[in-house]
């Protein structure tokens, strides 16, 4: 596996994540509440994993 393949099946994930932010503000625009666990997990994906991780590697291997 290429370090590219690896980015691509992680821009799933992440495009998996922004669905799921779309349907949460959704819900809370309606008036309706997410878990305070959820909404912490989400932001653990976003800061660990993407920020650092994803965007690391993207750093490394696309803009050394």
């Amino acid at each position: 596996m290429k370090a590219t393949d690896e980015l691509v099946m992680e821009h799933q994930g992440i495009e998996i994540m922004l669905r799921i932010l779309k349907a949460i503000s959704q819900r809370l625009q309606r008036g309706g509440k997410i878990e305070s666990d959820h909404f912490e997990g989400i932001l653990e994906f976003l800061t660990i994993f993407i920020d650092k991780c994803h965007h690391g590697k993207e750093e490394e291997f696309l803009f050394p």
